[in-house]
């Protein structure tokens, strides 16, 4: 490709390719630094068809956060302090935390394209959808989101320059821009599939030889362990970052909120030691199916990938 000396009479760079449709002619340029050498710029000759995806998210600003913060804490807990069931306690939570998300942070569908620029992100897109949909004689609305749009994409380029771009992080936005390596493979699995790899799965984590603990005989006069305020709410402060399980509730709305549920969930896990029993929805999870090879055939051609709860991991 590189038909021009770039250094004296002799040409010291190659460029070889077998797909010379590809790339439009190359061109040197003059280099920066004090050298002889001529530099050589391969450039494409056709543009790319920018890739869009849709992606799910919550709405995480601060007034939302705020604003659960709020809810929660408003929120009387009585049911589960008077729960005498340790299942119908955790139900109750993973009930209620959710629909506080749902009314404070709800979430939205934003497609993004590759060739959206860098400070462009799921939240700044939906806001810009928000302002296109407001009537142009609603100046105080339209000021309003004007600025919370600069404002967000000024922080998002604030943070990008503030964070040293490695070469791991750089060759990943390369490759996605550029679409030279696909993304992995993913298999889309119809219901009876699923429920086939579900049983998959679960005769695989199965014991053969499990025997179901007997209840213990609790003597009247044995004093059952019970956990301090201050140990729940150190282990809620120092949940570290998890997926989500099936409850649907992120780690730091545990963390973040530790004064409001550090007193509920007290009340859970003593309840738990006084009756023996773990929740059952603490011990559910997402199992998700990934393929081992690019067109898996039999069932052992997937591997699972557990998300377990927040909670279980305490």
């Amino acid at each position: 490709m590189v038909d021009f000396p770039n250094t004296g009479n002799a040409c010291l760079d190659n460029c070889l390719t077998n797909r010379k449709d590809l790339f439009s002619g190359c061109t040197p340029f003059n280099m920066l630094i004090k050298t002889d050498h001529i530099g050589v710029i391969l450039s494409a000759g056709m543009k790319l068809k920018p890739m869009r995806r849709k992606f799910l998210f919550r709405d995480c600003r601060k007034h939302r956060k705020d604003a659960l913060c709020k809810a929660l804490a408003e929120q009387n807990w009585e049911a589960v302090q008077k729960a005498n069931n340790v299942d119908e306690a955790v139900d109750y939570l993973s009930k209620r935390i959710p629909d506080f998300m749902n009314t404070c942070m709800p979430t939205k569908t934003i497609s993004m394209s590759t060739r959206d620029p860098y400070w462009m992100t799921p939240l700044v897109k939906s806001m810009l959808k928000t302002k296109a949909k407001i009537p142009s004689h609603s100046c105080e609305k339209l000021k309003d989101i004007n600025e919370k749009i600069a404002q967000a994409i000024s922080n998002n380029r604030r943070n990008c320059k503030a964070v040293p771009m490695g070469s791991r992080k750089w060759w990943k936005d390369v490759d996605n821009k550029s679409q030279r390596s696909g993304p992995s493979p993913t298999v889309t699995l119809n219901q009876t599939s699923l429920t086939r790899l579900n049983q998959f799965f679960r005769e695989l984590c199965q014991d053969e030889h499990y025997v179901e603990p007997v209840p213990l005989i609790v003597n009247a006069n044995v004093n059952i362990p019970e956990v301090t305020e201050m140990q729940v709410w150190n282990a809620l402060r120092k949940i570290k970052r998890t997926a989500m399980g099936p409850d649907g509730i992120p780690c730091w709305i545990w963390r973040n909120h530790a004064e409001i549920f550090t007193e509920v969930i007290t009340k859970v896990w003593n309840l738990s030691l006084l009756t023996q029993t773990w929740p059952k929805a603490w011990k559910r999870s997402n199992i998700n199916p990934l393929p081992k090879i690019d067109i898996p055939v039999e069932d052992g051609d997937f591997r699972g990938k557990c998300n377990t709860g927040d909670c279980k991991s305490l």
